[in-house]
């Protein structure tokens, strides 16, 4: 099937699929910013996932995928793959996958990919991007055109650990959607601090976020905690704040389409990751002139916020600093108030009218 349009150039974007997380939510707003600067887009997704608004073609291998994707299955898409490429004559790729399986993504890598691609590393756990097995990852990755990271850090990892050509664009926000979703009426009659991610793994450390809760302040002051979210371990956490008898002040109100209603609203988004990669939430929170309170996690907190200025930047896994910083965003008015007049200013820099030229410019220097 070829997907070609007359436009200035044909670009693939490979993703997991298009819901659930930052990185899938850029792969789609990238696909608006190119598609409305005159270049062709096709999504190629492996998962049959789609949430986020997105422009161009679609070549959903989640839709032959069967429930037990055995090995005759997992040759059909491949074939599927290698038609698509055959057929369509793309101009470059960007690749915004977790690679897990060596053998598979050299086979990818050597035998469909034909024309130049980029590899886009959304996390600072790298080794969900980059085989252990140094034979093959030489052989993938070496012959990648550049590999993006979405943080300084992972740029700098990159490097220096992998020894891989490697750049640094970051992941970026749509003021004008955030604009206008933020205004929506709220049916909340209370203060709140608020955090946002998935519940699927302990990656965001809900357990710490509810015990520090616990012990802050913030429940004497009638502030409550509000998560938006989804995931496996939502009972767990449902449970442990019944168990910390602050189940009357935490609402859980699963995934929401519009989350920036209820960043505008609160008095502070907090952040509490092991490990990040460019975390959307604290610059869809800035942009929304909410300040923000987190770890300084690898990678991107620090990258975000100025201490002090747009937010409070915490020591990972420093519980007692963390419960201060609470306390002391809701106590000290003119520190809050002062990160929360430079909280939107902090963030334009990361509008998808700013990355996405980076990502032109990118093309234009490699000659495509």
């Amino acid at each position: 099937m070829q997907l070609h349009s007359n436009k200035s150039r044909h670009i693939a974007i490979v993703s997991d699929h298009l819901a659930g997380g930052g990185a899938e939510r850029f792969s789609a707003m990238l696909s608006l910013f190119l598609e409305k600067n005159n270049q062709s887009v096709t999504h190629i997704l492996v998962l049959d996932e789609i949430e986020y608004a997105y422009s161009g073609a679609v070549v959903n291998l989640g839709k032959i995928k069967s429930h037990n994707a055995g090995f005759w299955n997992r040759i059909k898409r491949f074939l599927v793959l290698y038609k698509t490429f055959k057929a369509n004559k793309f101009d470059c790729i960007i690749d915004t996958r977790v690679r897990s399986k060596s053998w598979q993504e050299w086979f990818i890598t050597k035998m469909i990919f034909n024309t130049p691609y980029f590899v886009v590393v959304h996390s600072y756990n790298t080794e969900l991007y980059f085989t252990q097995n140094n034979f093959l990852a030489k052989r993938i990755f070496t012959h990648a055109t550049k590999i993006i990271g979405v943080s300084k850090a992972i740029t700098n990892k990159i490097e220096q650990r992998y020894k891989y050509p490697s750049k640094y664009i970051s992941i970026a926000i749509d003021l004008s959607v955030i604009d206008a979703l933020k205004d929506e009426a709220l049916d909340i009659h209370f203060s709140y601090i608020l955090a946002v991610g998935s519940m699927h793994t302990d990656v965001k450390q809900y357990d710490v976020l509810l015990k520090m809760y616990s012990q802050s302040s913030l429940m004497a002051q009638n502030i409550h905690l509000i998560l938006l979210g989804e995931g496996k371990l939502m009972s767990k956490y449902i449970k442990l704040a019944s168990d910390l008898d602050i189940e009357n002040y935490v609402h859980f109100l699963g995934r929401k389409s519009n989350p920036y209603h209820y960043f505008k609203n609160a008095l502070f988004t907090v952040l509490t990751s092991k490990f990040e990669g460019f975390p959307t939430v604290l610059l869809e929170s800035l942009a929304c002139n909410t300040p923000v309170v987190a770890f300084n996690c690898m990678s991107g907190p620090d990258e975000i916020i100025s201490n002090r200025e747009n937010g409070l930047i915490i020591e990972p896994k420093n519980q007692e600093a963390f419960i201060d910083a609470l306390n002391t965003f809701y106590a000290n008015k003119d520190l809050y108030l002062h990160c929360k007049n430079n909280a939107r200013a902090s963030v334009l820099q990361y509008n998808i009218e700013e990355i996405g030229n980076k990502w032109l410019q990118l093309l234009h220097e490699h000659g495509l």
